[in-house]
């Protein structure tokens, strides 16, 4: 029946504003979300729903609202090129608006590659955001601990298996034989990796940590100044062990990089006695 029939141009258009609806939404929340690392550790959510799959959800909607304006454009094609080349139509010759848009997009995609004012002031408030979040939370024992199987977390942080095992049996957790990651046998028991460990708390002096306070924030230059290293001697020691850094990167980076902790990486940059 006609009345039944699907306009697919209007059915393209309320798609694409329910999409762009659904990505500004999902970008707003990915932008105020805490790192990777904290968010995995400490279970983090909004509205129920973890970073992991707020990802997973912005990716999806991106390309889908991609895939509907390229057949949106499709459609009303000929529209879009007379807004060009018909300068007969009262208002629908706009090169000069095409050249300034175009301009306008490629000043904003460049300043923000390049770092440039006030482009960079986004990106820094963002960074701001997540530093928060790290100072707010309790650290992060290494990059992706819950990734690690509950021995090789155990060798990481100064523990043992068994200790973990008796520790955690007395709160009614099950960890096995030690083969399973930290994350499942969070997510088992239906807590967060840092829940789950705070219960049995290792020494956080041992395994590597990338937290975003104190040291983990100092650039390799600003931690050779404060410990009397010499830098060219640190660079020379950490490239030799595999390690490949630059004097303004913050120890944070590196650590994260080397899979060690700024403070493992102060003591490795140390002449020898």
């Amino acid at each position: 029946m006609k009345g039944t029939r699907i306009n697919i141009r209007g059915l393209a258009t309320f798609v694409l504003a329910m999409t762009f609806t659904v990505l500004a939404i999902s970008g707003t929340v990915l932008y105020f979300s805490p790192r990777g690392r904290v968010a995995n550790w400490t279970g983090w959510s909004f509205l129920g729903i973890v970073k992991e799959s707020w990802g997973s959800v912005h990716v999806v909607v991106a390309l889908t609202f991609l895939a509907v304006a390229g057949l949106h454009l499709f459609l009303n094609w000929r529209v879009f090129l007379r807004y060009l080349h018909v300068p007969s139509l009262p208002g629908l010759h706009l090169k000069k608006e095409f050249a300034a848009a175009l301009l306008l997009t490629a000043t904003i995609t460049a300043g923000t590659l390049q770092g440039i004012p006030p482009f960079n002031l986004v990106s820094g408030w963002g960074e701001s955001v997540k530093d928060y979040w790290e100072t707010d939370s309790a650290s992060v024992p290494y990059p992706h601990a819950e990734l690690s199987t509950v021995e090789e977390f155990a060798a990481k942080t100064g523990t043992t298996v068994d200790d973990l095992r008796a520790k955690l049996a007395a709160k009614n957790i099950d960890i096995g034989d030690g083969k399973k990651s930290v994350g499942e046998v969070a997510k088992n028991h239906g807590v967060s990796p840092q829940a789950l460990f705070t219960k049995a708390p290792h020494n956080p002096g041992q395994g590597p940590s990338s937290g975003g306070t104190g040291m983990g924030r100092k650039t390799l230059r600003q931690v050779c100044a404060d410990e009397g290293i010499s830098l060219d001697t640190a660079l020379q020691t950490l490239r030799s062990s595999g390690i490949q850094v630059e004097p303004d990167e913050t120890m944070r980076d590196i650590a994260e990089r080397s899979g060690k902790n700024p403070h493992e990486l102060a003591a490795l940059m140390k002449p020898q006695s």
